[in-house]
């Protein structure tokens, strides 16, 4: 018979519990909750379950999971105790880890954390233990939802999160465990378990020269519980003063003087909330306030406590003086235009002014479109100066011709170039497989535009090339293509490039799980839209095969997403292969 039955039938023997008393009060606690509970209720549940509950005592059929808990909190010893005996030498009589979980109760933790057993002659702590189905104290907090668990975890154990956000420093805990740390956390929305679990500022500084210091932070997952857990939230907008010392740990330095920090993950969320305006507009706009309000009060300290000639701002808002770490100003980057509204306009207006008030910002933010600094003022785009001479001389040579798609230059100097501004945004690349021929229409016929003025300007059947048409380039609103933006690439080159690059990412050639017979149709009727010349179609298959090795060409061994791109365009070369024939038949 199985060592559980047996053990359980000596308790009550033991304690002199009748079998159908016993029953009844496993019953009582498996209808605690249920509002129409009642004494006879419990009585009728356990004249129910009578036979089946005898014959699991006879070892007749295993014991219900049912009843697990109910037992353990009936008579206080855990299901493990009894399974292993330990209930007779006075040892490990808790009431068990889950069910301790279950109460949710901070003093029965404590309590727990002071029990001792003795497992083969080795004292331990009971908490520490994995119960007979394997599991920890921190399996069942989690399964309980038990806030109070993880308090006490960290009061009374130390436990928090480090390894960047990834590993618990307790009980085994890697990185699935700590997901579900943080959704508990955020479902309660306890800033205050937050911050001891996840301590943003410390990681940072520990961590600061490796760029996955987030960690599982930077998760959208988890960008999004913590944008909708306004405590949480507001406890990421308070800022401190921190020792120069402290900010800069391995510099061995005996710096006393406090400077301004703000938590390194605003930007994240920043730029996160920014990229899904519609929904955590609120957010965004709490935090570009808080924002406006912090970089006025370090601007007013960094002029009375710092020398600026040696200081630098990184783009994330990072300051250093020097080599050290200085503080840092809260900024944002734009990863794609989207469709804001007036007074979020207006707040980016505001804190782009406060960015610009710091005296030593004297170099353009990295990241966004063509990894360069992206920033809405006064309605136009403003971002960093390309140098790209063609670039220029393309768009001031356009104006005059009928062009909405293309944005117009306003203004120019050697730091920053101001555009104007197409409200929408680009496709995401998941849209491929379902994009519309109408959309793919609206964008081939545009190309075709831009390139036949391109001829009438240049002559010699050359054409101005964006070089860059993908579907973060292109600006929809509501299913309307609006425009081609970031031309910091553009060359003077054969039209062919344009409209093959923008066919290929449009119909996603490279993708594993593309239909090739269904792609080719679709990228017959692609071609078909643009109304290619005879010189164009000649050798059509080669043509796209000279634009598919350009772009790894392009790509620096160095990009983290080299390995990606290669494979990308090595599917897309193999599918060219595969239909050359009827590329050759049906274009040229």
């Amino acid at each position: 018979m199985d060592k559980l039955v047996i053990n359980l039938k000596r308790i009550l023997e033991l304690r002199n519990i009748p079998y159908k008393q016993f029953l009844v009060d496993i019953c009582r606690e498996i209808l605690a909750n249920e509002p129409t509970k009642s004494e006879n209720t419990c009585y009728e549940m356990a004249e129910k379950e009578k036979a089946n509950f005898s014959n699991m005592l006879k070892g007749a059929r295993p014991l219900s999971k049912a009843f697990y808990i109910p037992i353990e909190k009936v008579l206080g010893i855990s299901l493990a105790s009894i399974c292993d005996g330990t209930f007779e030498k006075g040892l490990f009589i808790n009431k068990g880890l889950r069910y301790t979980a279950s109460l949710d109760d901070y003093q029965k933790y404590c309590e727990l954390f002071e029990e001792k057993s003795n497992d083969h002659e080795v004292i331990r702590e009971v908490w520490q233990n994995y119960d007979e189905y394997d599991n920890n104290l921190l399996t069942y907090i989690l399964q309980y939802q038990s806030l109070e668990g993880l308090k006490a975890l960290h009061d009374k154990k130390g436990a928090k999160v480090d390894y960047c956000n990834t590993h618990l420093n307790i009980l085994n805990g890697f990185k699935d465990e700590v997901s579900d740390i943080l959704s508990l956390i955020c479902s309660k929305d306890s800033d205050e378990v937050f911050n001891q679990y996840f301590d943003i500022y410390q990681t940072f500084i520990d961590n600061s020269f490796d760029k996955d210091w987030l960690g599982l932070l930077s998760d959208e997952k988890n960008m999004d519980q913590i944008l909708k857990a306004q405590k949480i939230l507001s406890s990421i907008l308070n800022d401190r003063k921190v020792k120069v010392s402290e900010l800069n740990p391995r510099r061995g330095i005996n710096d006393e003087k406090e400077v301004m920090i703000a938590s390194p993950y605003i930007y994240y969320l920043l730029n996160f909330a920014l990229k899904h305006c519609d929904t955590y507009l609120e957010q965004a706009k709490q935090m570009i306030r808080h924002g406006i309000s912090y970089n006025k009060k370090l601007n007013k300290f960094l002029e009375n406590n710092t020398d600026y000639s040696y200081c630098r701002i990184e783009d994330n808002g990072t300051i250093y003086n020097g080599v050290l770490l200085y503080g840092n100003i809260i900024t944002y980057k734009l990863e794609t235009q989207t469709n804001f509204d007036h007074e979020i306009e207006m707040l980016l207006d505001d804190l782009n002014k406060t960015i610009n008030e710091i005296k030593f910002y004297d170099k353009p933010k990295t990241g966004g479109l063509s990894l360069k600094g992206v920033r809405i003022v006064n309605g136009n785009l403003l971002k960093a100066h390309s140098g790209n001479e063609v670039e220029y001389e393309f768009l001031q040579k356009v104006e005059k011709y009928d062009l909405p798609f293309i944005p117009k230059l306003i203004s120019v100097n050697d730091k920053f170039d101001t555009f104007t501004y197409f409200k929408g945004n680009s496709l995401s690349y998941d849209y491929t497989d379902s994009c519309s021929l109408e959309i793919i229409k609206q964008v081939i016929e545009a190309i075709k535009k831009k390139d036949e003025v391109s001829k009438e300007i240049l002559g010699n059947n050359k054409v101005y090339v964006h070089a860059d048409l993908s579907l973060r380039n292109m600006i929809f609103d509501k299913n309307e293509f609006v425009g081609f933006i970031d031309w910091d690439t553009a060359h003077i080159g054969d039209e062919s490039e344009d409209l093959i690059y923008s066919i290929w990412q449009l119909l996603n050639i490279g993708s594993l799980t593309r239909n090739n017979n269904l792609l080719y149709d679709r990228f017959k009727q692609a071609i078909s839209f643009y109304k290619p010349s005879k010189e164009l179609k000649h050798n059509f298959a080669d043509k796209m095969i000279l634009v598919m090795n350009n772009v790894i060409k392009g790509t620096s061994n160095d990009n983290p997403n080299y390995q990606r791109i290669y494979e990308w365009v090595g599917w897309s070369k193999i599918w060219v292969e595969l239909f050359r024939d009827k590329i050759k038949q049906d274009i040229g």
